[in-house]
């Protein structure tokens, strides 16, 4: 691998780990802050946290679950 190879990896990986981290930080704020305090969000994850609070599921599965659609 050349040094262009290497730099471009590097700044792929970085970016990688900070995406990792920007879900992390998201996952504990709705988990810590908003589902507590019973605030809802919008979209798929205000849509798991109302069906998680009526249906007792587990809200990582809902989301999980509710998201394979669009991928």
């Amino acid at each position: 691998m050349g040094i262009k190879n290497t730099n471009k990896y590097l700044k792929n990986c970085f970016e990688y780990f900070m995406i990792i981290i920007g879900a992390v930080i998201a996952a504990f704020a709705v988990e810590e802050f908003l589902v507590p305090c019973m605030i809802l969000d919008g979209g798929v994850v205000g849509i798991s946290i109302i069906v998680s609070s009526l249906a007792n599921v587990p809200l990582g599965l809902l989301t999980f679950v509710l998201n394979i659609p669009f991928y």
